[in-house]
């Protein structure tokens, strides 16, 4: 916890070398205060200072936002000199931890509530849910309820439940009770306050090992997962306490069952395979003894409710996003997942879901994002080419993915990964992954014109007609989304492959991609711009003849105005890609913060060229021309 005077230096991370993507400012470490602090602070700004209450809020919101401490869950407003009072939800807490105490006798491992107490404890937790998962929850909610014991007396709900078992079926009463034990639990490790708390505990071990097995419906499986993937949301402690808990092995069972029994085969770039590797995950299953016979019991909605929280808890385990923690787990979390299976089951759910007559595409976006998470190396890419999940990806991207900018920058964010491996990117030339990435600009691109004219003409009218200009509901910002990561897919695919480069000639990518970078809505996107730099760069370096083909375009002129827009995001690719297309002044605007070489063959540092360098002395060194517009002395 912080007060008003505390200091903390930030932790700067840089970025890896030769990364394709955009250079982005580190995340702050996570710093919090108090609801107390905070209203002590604010009370000693009255005391000491003579401020009013409401000079004293404002003093004391910018001391601590200057500091960096995030107050989105603070109550903001005066306190009184006598405090604020009890939060709400400690009075909600406290009533659901006696209630979930007093209804099960503490001195037995197992046992049954009657009717009347069951419901009490039901009702306890609801009310403490919607509490804290209403659209406006009181601030400050996540410290109160962890206080008052809340993580502590949801846990014990769960383990009481799944001791209970019951029979394999979805109105079963024990089963009804765990659904509700595990959301209420799933709601409150919302809170990073709770979160902390649960993996000090240790109940990350204790929960997976006691309730996966009892977990007997898709909707007890779909809370399971729920747990998980909040709990391990920005907190690297509860993905390290999973992971060595096993839970990998839970997830891919799960997905394993959301898939079709009837599903024999998922074909992939060479012909068919057999999903020998989603038969293993059962095999590795109950070796633990954890459950992994197939339901038969249950909903379509349900299932694919399972499917989505599963997808999402890989991602939260498979996600560096903890500012608190100078290093991750996630790469050895994505790699446990793959062991167990996870590669392999979600190709076969992708497949599924793709051939589905009422697909769900946001479901397609959530199995699309989790397979990118898990293919972390050479060895996943590679098998989940060979299991189908590239030509799916491709062939979504020719079709139904199209209706969906968040189902084609998923898919296509798929594709950029396994791009990266050399064992792909002649798989995607063949597949047609080149004309399905040049399909998804050209179509994206338009459609954020489109919207960006829409919501000019909005704006300036005052007005919401969502139905103005295009049936389409994808605004500027996801179309732009959507067409980065197609540029990226084809950047990714183009780097040391020439191959790839003469398809993109073939097809007149080049003209699509240069049509699109000088779109007045993707000029004002770095990230689209950089792609774009990139693509071309990637494109023509070991394809030289390819040159006047992109010349015959904008290109040059759009590189240029990269660089001047965003030097930060453009100036290092945009430069590159001058350079290879042979344009002259390609080095124009570069100020070098690292080494360089001049044409003398000297390598020099910025600070041997000086704070102020004779300009004439920088132009020989840099070997640029004499006479060079962006280091005119004016």
């Amino acid at each position: 916890q912080l007060s008003a005077g505390t200091r903390v230096r930030a932790r700067v991370s840089l970025p890896s070398r030769g990364s394709h993507m955009a250079v982005k400012k580190p995340a702050p470490p996570l710093r919090r205060v108090t609801q107390a602090s905070f209203d002590e602070t604010v009370q000693e700004n009255i005391d000491e200072f003579d401020l009013t209450p409401e000079e004293a809020l404002s003093d004391a919101v910018k001391e601590f936002e200057l500091q960096g401490v995030d107050l989105s869950d603070i109550d903001k407003s005066y306190a009184g000199p006598e405090g604020r009072g009890e939060h709400p939800v400690i009075g909600l807490t406290k009533a659901f931890v006696e209630a979930v105490e007093s209804s099960w006798d503490t001195t037995t491992a197992v046992s049954t509530p009657d009717s009347t107490a069951a419901a009490a404890v039901k009702t306890t937790a609801d009310a403490l849910r919607l509490s804290i998962t209403s659209q406006d929850p009181c601030p400050g909610w996540g410290a109160a309820c962890v206080g008052a014991g809340g993580v502590q007396g949801a846990h014990l709900f769960v383990t009481k439940c799944a001791g209970l078992g019951g029979k394999n079926s979805e109105d079963d009463s024990s089963q009804d009770l765990l659904h509700t034990a595990l959301e209420v639990l799933g709601s409150i490790l919302t809170a990073d306050e709770a979160k902390v708390t649960f993996a000090s505990l240790k109940f990350p071990m204790a929960f997976t090992n006691e309730t996966w097995p009892n977990c007997k419906t898709w909707k007890t499986k779909a809370a399971f997962a729920k747990v998980v993937g909040n709990a391990s949301l920005r907190c690297e402690a509860s993905k390290g306490a999973f992971v060595k808990a096993g839970v990998e092995t839970c997830l891919v069972s799960l997905l394993g069952e959301c898939t079709r029994e009837s599903t024999s085969g998922v074909e992939s770039a060479g012909g068919v395979v057999s999903t020998s590797g989603v038969e293993s995950t059962s095999c590795v299953a109950s070796t633990r003894g954890v459950q992994s016979t197939a339901i038969t019991v249950g909903s379509d909605e349900f299932k694919r409710s399972a499917l989505r929280e599963a997808c999402i808890a890989a991602r939260a385990l498979t996600t560096g996003d903890d500012p608190r923690e100078p290093a991750s787990g996630a790469f050895a979390h994505a790699r446990a997942l793959a062991k167990a299976g996870a590669a392999a089951s979600l190709c076969a759910a992708f497949r599924t879901e793709s051939l589905e007559s009422n697909v769900d595409l946001s479901l397609l976006q959530q199995i699309a994002a989790a397979l990118r998470h898990v293919a972390v190396n050479d060895d996943i890419c590679k098998e989940t080419s060979d299991k189908g999940g590239l030509r799916i990806a491709l062939q979504l991207l020719k079709s139904t993915a199209t209706s969906s900018a968040k189902t084609t920058k998923a898919c296509a964010q798929l594709v950029r990964q396994l791009a990266g491996s050399d064992h792909v990117k002649p798989l995607i030339v063949s597949l047609g992954g080149i004309e399905a990435l040049s399909h998804g600009v050209c179509v994206f691109g338009e459609r954020a014109e489109i919207a960006a004219e829409r919501e000019a003409k909005e704006k300036v009218a005052e007005t919401c007609d969502s139905t103005a200009g295009t049936n389409n509901t994808d605004d500027a910002h996801a179309c732009l989304a959507a067409v980065e990561q197609c540029v990226g897919a084809l950047a990714a695919t183009c780097l040391k492959n020439c191959e790839a480069s003469t398809k993109c000639a073939a097809e007149l990518v080049f003209e699509t991609v240069a049509d699109t970078m000088a779109l007045t809505s993707a000029i004002e996107k770095p990230g689209v711009q950089r792609q774009c730099c990139m693509f071309f760069r990637n494109a023509v370096v070991r394809n030289q003849e390819l040159k006047a083909q992109m010349l015959a375009t904008t290109v040059e002129r759009s590189l240029r105005l990269a660089k001047k827009k965003h030097p930060e995001f453009c100036m290092d690719v945009a430069t590159a890609a001058l350079r290879d297309l042979g344009c002259a002044n390609y080095n124009e605007g570069y100020n070098p913060t690292t080494a360089i070489m001049g044409s003398d063959g000297v390598v020099r540092t910025p600070e041997e060229l000086g704070d102020e360098p004779d300009v004439n002395a920088v132009r020989a060194i840099a070997g640029y021309g004499s006479a060079m517009p962006s280091l005119s002395e004016d």
